[in-house]
């Protein structure tokens, strides 16, 4: 058969074996060119990284320009994309110790702190409690507008730094689950819409059970070639990919999620040796931590990812790679919590060592074994509020994920989270939702009081005290006298004599003071606060401002008090805590606007709670106490407390550690 000459189909053909021997030409040469430089450098781990990232890109372009088509085939598979310019940004909104604890409105609190939505919510699957889809944590968390991230972990108790006894990696590998991972992908393929997975995170550290410390065989000898544990970890995540991909799911992206730095550091450890390929993984994840706790070291967020950052790289040259998870603690002796992370994040946004596409916080607080206690939430302290406000919000940061083949915008809906002004705002809105109070002036509460507003005197406890009720996520407000000096505080003597009148009818060490000259002894009250706010009080419970309906010595009225009260509403708010007015039912309406809560004592046996209802109007908490009722009357006056929306409790006079809440009283 005759066949003509097709010209246009002959220079094609010509130009496609220019345009490779020119690329083998660049090739070559660069090859040689770089190897000088391996010569004449130090840092040859980091130039044989960039030798095997070129050689792989040009390999590739070679391959492509062989074959032009072999990257076109059509895939009808859910992945999430990386976004030009944009780093996705995500949390761990503290869903508690098992972290499957998943509401809408911790996830909405956490958007609230930083004033930002979140593309994705990670929570676990803990094989423990069943290797099954928790339909109420993702409807919770899609409620929320946010992406589900779920963690796959493989563990039949929470404790660490121990081996697995029931689902191992072996049995994983031996099909030994298969049944219920098979139900768990099914779960997964009918929601419908994306979901993000990872599965056993962080092997290459040494706590928890599926780390290759864990799984490795006796004779390791600190070499890869020879260490079960990584190899095992790869065929375990295979495995279950496979499963998933049997039962034809296709709204997965796979993560696949490391420590930095591997611990050990050893060769047998590197990240890349876990890694389960590129046929297999979607997106490459990374944990950096600072001190997650006051005793650890203190280390800056640039100096791990230097020194760790090619160990990332060598993973794949072909993903994107997110920050799964940061976070340091706050409270430290040797550093800032709120410094650490501006200085991260900027790290983060110059994309400098890593070009991250995401990132996570992980914002939680928890207690270690030794009593010390992690303080990584992001409303640790006002700094740290302040400071998570401005650096999150950056137009480089994006919420709205973008998928191949599916269209967020016709099946998603961002929730509007709470917009909060600022500190005290956020404070505010902290104890509109608390459940109780507990209140001890004498002595210190166990750090563990079950409460979520704890009243002290600030003089009678520790910083370090104040930092463990913190890093409970407490609330705390600390009492002062206002209107009064005491003679067993070190500042009675600096107090004018002209200001001092009479002892207080029932406690005759204190001595009532003169309101109406408070610019006389505003220093003194000043430092009272100052000292509060140092030691990390959240507010202001200021005593005795009633002397217009006490015998005090001096002629007293309720604009005094009025005025005296605004001085001290403005001099506490000026160091970002809330004002507790104490008692004073008859000028609650004077003040209800300014004020943030009221403390009452004894309304109910005196007959003024209904005073103080208009604080239950406007939405701010009154915390209310009865003293000494007998056991039999307890359960009428809590159900009062109750009927009036109060926090109710009932304790002695001295305050001594008698306090019982009302929401945790049980009769008998």
């Amino acid at each position: 058969m005759h066949q003509t000459f097709n010209m246009p189909k002959a220079l094609s053909q010509i130009f496609k074996l220019n345009n490779f021997l020119n690329t083998l030409a660049i090739l070559i040469f660069s090859i040689l060119l770089i190897t000088l430089l391996l010569i004449t450098s130090r840092n040859y781990r980091k130039y044989t990284h960039h030798l095997r990232h070129f050689f792989n890109s040009a390999s590739q372009k070679i391959r492509n320009l062989q074959n032009p088509n072999a990257n076109k085939t059509k895939t009808t598979s859910i992945k999430l994309l990386p976004i030009k310019n944009k780093i996705y940004l995500a949390s761990f909104p503290d869903f508690g110790g098992s972290e499957d604890n998943v509401t809408t409105n911790k996830i909405l609190n956490f958007e609230s702190i930083i004033n930002h939505n979140i593309a994705w919510v990670y929570f676990s699957i803990n094989f423990k409690n069943g290797i099954k889809l928790s339909q109420n944590a993702i409807n919770e968390i899609t409620k929320a507008g946010a992406i589900p991230f779920i963690r796959l972990m493989p563990r039949s108790s929470f404790d660490y730094n121990n081996p697995e006894k029931i689902y191992t990696l072996q049995n994983i590998v031996n099909g030994e689950f298969n049944k219920d991972l098979i139900n768990l992908a099914n779960q997964v393929k009918n929601l419908k819409f994306p979901v993000l997975i990872t599965f056993a995170p962080e092997p290459n550290g040494n706590w928890f059970k599926w780390s290759g410390v864990f799984n490795n065989n006796k004779n390791c000898a600190h070499e890869s070639d020879k260490c079960k544990g990584p190899k095992l970890y790869k065929q375990a995540y295979k495995h279950i990919i496979n499963i998933f991909r049997k039962q034809n799911v296709k709204n997965v992206t796979w993560f696949f999620h490391v420590n930095l730095p591997s611990v050990p550091n050893e060769s047998w450890n590197k990240p890349k040796n876990y890694y389960p390929g590129d046929d297999y993984i979607d997106w490459i994840g990374v944990s950096i931590y600072g001190a997650l706790t006051p005793q650890e070291d203190w280390i800056k967020f640039e100096n791990i990812l230097k020194q760790n950052y090619i160990d990332v790289l060598e993973i794949s040259q072909n993903k994107p790679i997110a920050l799964l998870e940061f976070g340091v603690t706050d409270y430290h002796p040797k550093g800032n919590k709120a410094i650490w992370l501006t200085k991260a994040v900027d790290i983060i946004k110059k994309q400098k060592y890593i070009p991250f596409k995401a990132i996570g916080y992980w914002h939680e607080n928890w207690e270690e074994k030794d009593g010390v206690f992690a303080s990584l939430r992001l409303d640790s302290s006002y700094q740290v509020f302040n400071t998570a406000r401005k650096i999150f919000n950056d137009p480089i940061f994006t919420a709205i994920p973008k998928f191949s083949n599916f269209n967020l915008k016709n099946n998603y809906t961002k929730v509007q989270f709470k917009h909060i002004k600022n500190w005290l705002d956020y404070q505010r809105f902290k104890i509109q939702n608390a459940k109780n109070w507990y209140w001890q002036l004498q002595g210190k509460p166990s750090i563990y009081t079950q409460a979520d507003i704890i009243d002290i005197d600030p003089e009678q406890v520790s910083k370090k005290y104040m930092q463990q009720l913190k890093a409970q996520n407490k609330f705390v407000v600390c009492y002062l006298s206002a209107g009064t000096a005491e003679k067993f505080r070190d500042d009675f003597k600096q107090f004018p004599k002209q200001v001092l009148g009479k002892p207080m009818e029932d406690w005759q060490d204190e001595i009532w003071l003169d309101i109406r000259k408070f610019n006389l002894f505003a220093n003194i009250i000043k430092q009272k606060i100052k000292f509060a706010y140092k030691q990390g009080c959240d507010a202001i419970e200021a005593d005795n401002i009633d002397g217009y309906d006490n015998n005090t010595g001096f002629n007293l009225t309720k604009n005094d008090a009025i005025k005296y009260i605004n001085w001290l509403v403005q001099t506490t708010h000026s160091y970002n805590m809330l004002y507790a007015l104490k008692n004073g039912g008859d000028i609650v309406n004077s003040v209800k606007d300014i004020v943030d809560l009221a403390i009452v004592e004894e309304c109910q046996k005196y007959n003024e709670c209904k005073l103080y209802l208009p604080f239950i109007r406007l939405n701010k908490p009154v915390l209310a106490v009865e003293y000494n009722v007998s056991k039999y009357n307890i359960k009428n006056v809590c159900t009062k407390f109750k009927q009036s929306k109060f926090l109710g409790g009932i304790a002695c006079y001295d305050l001594n550690g008698c306090f019982i809440p009302c929401k945790s009283y049980n009769p008998k």
